[in-house]
């Protein structure tokens, strides 16, 4: 009987996704294209997906404590439970909680950048928290662009690939996923690094050395 339930949930599911991704691909940059076997689709997704997540938690975390260094601890609150609540889903992160980090990311660093913009010599201490900042935040970027790359790659194959089986459930949930995280991450992942790379000019305007920030993910 549990079985039957479960093979009756992904069928449900299979249904829903049809419907879902037969809107948005024509919709959504990058939900569209040629075909590719569930197999690979599911590897690159779960892949970029994980990335994703972890290198977002090392994105919010190092803002988050740059947000401590500037007094901005509401900012530096709000951006350790996003980080928590994405390491908490891993690669089963859903698009909610990839936009909401997003935007208080990019709304948290814009403040930085003006309150460090702003400020005359930083002292000692706020260097180094800046410094420390730049070093973990770059790399996270970096891998972030990775991570979206696979899931953009696993987004375009769904589309040729035809309906999974219902009872492949990993490929069932990956189908579900990823048109439900993309088209948020579309939207506010771009800002993040426009922020982030405002704060790596205002650092060289301190003349504090920071990696140079990667051009944002493509989406198509």
């Amino acid at each position: 009987m549990k079985s039957r339930r479960i093979v009756i949930s992904a069928i449900s599911a299979v249904v829903a996704f049809t419907l879902l991704t037969g809107f948005t691909h024509n919709k959504v940059p990058g939900l569209s294209g040629g075909g590719g076997s569930w197999t690979a689709i599911v590897k690159d997704g779960k892949n970029g997906l994980t990335l994703m997540a972890s290198a977002t938690v090392i994105l919010l975390k190092a803002q988050a404590n740059l947000a401590d260094a500037l007094g901005f601890k509401q900012e530096a609150a709000l951006l350790r439970g996003d980080a928590k609540n994405i390491e908490e889903k891993g690669e089963d992160i859903d698009g909610a909680a990839i936009e909401a980090a997003g935007k208080n990311s990019a709304s948290a660093q814009a403040k930085m950048n003006k309150k460090l913009m702003e400020s005359g010599k930083l002292d000692a201490k706020t260097a180094a928290a800046v410094l420390s900042a730049g070093k973990n935040m770059i790399p996270a970027l970096v891998k972030i662009v990775k991570g979206v790359g696979l899931v953009v790659k696993a987004s375009t194959a769904i589309s040729g690939a035809g309906a999974p089986s219902p009872t492949d459930l990993n490929a069932v949930g990956i189908a579900a996923q990823i048109p439900d995280v993309l088209p948020k991450a579309a939207q506010s992942i771009p800002e993040v690094f426009k922020t982030a790379n405002d704060f790596r000019k205002v650092a060289a305007e301190k003349n504090i050395a920071v990696p140079d920030v990667p051009s944002a993910p493509g989406f198509s």
